[in-house]
């Protein structure tokens, strides 16, 4: 990614900067000034520093859910993840909510359209936050896990679904 981020810098003539939040090894940055390790953060901070980001980028190609890119969508910021990951590609690919890259050209590109397009970059960080709403809030997701346990013909799903009759999770 540092690589990458470097040619979008020299090829466009940018004086953006590229921030990471959160613990890694430091010796892995190159030593230039367009690259800031904040370390670890508050979590107000965090969220303060995603919001006035243009973008969230993780290239990591073996993803389960990415938090990251979720905490972007819920501040309406776009992402840019790697193609070769199938579930933040997929998650990109059904909201419209940022870039899916493969290279070094389509990830520079990518951050262009991010920097120079607000009207883009406004759209695909709302389309992010609908999507959230639309797929991952709490009643959508209780609804899918009591839908699942009523539905089962597994005995141990039925089991627990008897058990939790008339329970009210608070």
């Amino acid at each position: 990614m540092c690589e990458w981020f470097l040619e979008y810098v020299k090829t466009f003539k940018r004086t953006t900067k590229l921030v990471f939040l959160g613990s890694g090894d430091k010796s892995l940055l190159p030593a230039n000034d367009c690259f800031v390790d904040m370390g670890f953060v508050s979590e107000a901070r965090k969220l303060q520093l995603i919001k006035h980001s243009k973008g969230v980028i993780n290239l990591s190609q073996n993803e389960s859910f990415s938090i990251v890119i979720m905490e972007g969508w819920l501040c309406e910021v776009p992402s840019v993840v790697s193609a070769n990951c199938p579930v933040t590609r997929n998650h990109v690919r059904r909201c419209n909510g940022g870039f899916y890259v493969s290279n070094s050209g389509e990830f520079c590109q990518a951050l262009k359209q991010l920097e120079d397009d607000g009207s883009l970059r406004e759209r695909l960080g709302l389309n992010g936050r609908d999507y959230l709403k639309r797929e991952f809030s709490f009643d959508v997701v209780l609804s899918r896990y009591l839908n699942e346990f009523t539905t089962s013909s597994e005995p141990e799903l039925r089991a627990l679904n008897e058990r939790l009759q008339g329970t009210v999770c608070a």
